[in-house]
């Protein structure tokens, strides 16, 4: 394991589909970030940066290809699902905590 000050020499890796490790990784996360933004009409940015926790397992991938991240009660999803409806775009992140491994 890294020392968490010191950056990773490793090279982002790039997929069409998501590899069996990239899959395990979903699986066993009890925890996912994610981003989310839109431009308003007056020109600034509104961004929402927030994390979504339960058991591990709780992020699925479906047999499509479809992530489904469930919206538990406090979790107030609202801002995050309303910028994906404006924009469409969002940027996931989860993390394995035991290796450092990141998705």
């Amino acid at each position: 394991m890294r020392e968490p000050s010191v950056a990773s020499a490793s090279v982002p890796v790039v997929r069409d589909v998501l590899s069996p490790h990239a899959l395990q990784i979903i699986k066993d996360a009890d925890t996912l970030f994610v981003a989310s933004y839109f431009d308003r009409e007056d020109g600034h940015r509104q961004v929402d940066v927030s994390h979504r926790g339960g058991h591990a397992g709780f992020v699925r991938v479906g047999e499509d290809g479809a992530f489904a991240i469930p919206d538990f009660a406090g979790n107030l999803f609202f801002n995050t699902l309303g910028n994906i409806l404006v924009n469409g775009r969002a940027g996931l992140l989860l993390a394995d905590f035991e290796t450092g491994d990141v998705l």
